[in-house]
């Protein structure tokens, strides 16, 4: 079972430190949210995890092993990174854009056969996005465009990690619902789910813990529900 360990990790961007000496055990099966005030460092802390960003001090071992031990293509095998601003690729249809996650197991010379073409089916309509496999990005609302983006990091099931920034952002009170389903069967799959959010009804319907970053501190709660 996948293990993320955060040991002693300190961050400091420039001459901002933003988050100091912190240690934390996440597991998969289980949901996190990230708190804090907009600048605290949420977005910085989620792309560190994902090996983006080097710590000042500290490590982060994922199966025992350092993060930044694995290589690029190691990493995206273990980890789906949703930002607040993914790339948009205008020229993707829905279908497309979400078979992108298929990638990092599959090879970006991805041919998409009848059983591949079906589970990226199957995502959609659990998400209740059929209808936009077919269009292009570029005539997408924001709120389909994220739930495009959403199923193309929950598409790959080889992924045991999912980070995920502001992920209800621009979606309504129906796609949110359908969201916070799928994320707890895909946390129930064996999956571990980091996210960032302001919207407190979205957290307290997902989320099983609660890291809040406040003045350089993290400080965990569990079992929030």
């Amino acid at each position: 079972m996948t293990k993320l360990v955060i040991n002693e990790l300190t961050i400091q961007i420039k001459n901002l430190i933003l988050l100091e000496d912190f240690s934390f055990t996440a597991r998969c099966g289980e949901i996190y949210v990230l708190k804090g005030r907009n600048g605290a460092g949420k977005t910085t802390l989620l792309k560190t995890l994902a090996g983006l960003i080097k710590p000042t001090l500290g490590r982060i071992l994922i199966n025992n092993r350092d993060v930044f031990s694995y290589s690029y293509s190691e990493r995206a095998r273990l980890i789906s990174l949703l930002l607040q601003q993914a790339p948009e690729q205008h020229y993707c249809s829905g279908r497309s854009r979400i078979a992108h996650g298929l990638m990092p197991t599959l090879g970006y010379d991805l041919y998409l056969d009848n059983a591949l073409k079906q589970m990226i089916e199957d995502m959609a309509h659990r998400l209740k996005i059929t209808h936009l496999l077919r269009r292009r990005l570029r005539t997408m609302s924001g709120g389909e465009m994220r739930l495009i983006h959403l199923a193309r990091c929950l598409i790959n099931p080889e992924q045991k990690i999912l980070l995920l920034d502001e992920p209800s952002v621009y979606l309504d009170a129906i796609q949110q619902h359908l969201l916070i389903e799928e994320l707890k069967k895909q946390a129930k799959h064996g999956r571990m789910i980091i996210f960032s959010s302001h919207d407190e009804r979205f957290t307290e319907r997902l989320a099983c813990s609660q890291i809040t970053i406040d003045k350089k501190r993290a400080t965990v709660v569990k079992d929030i529900r």
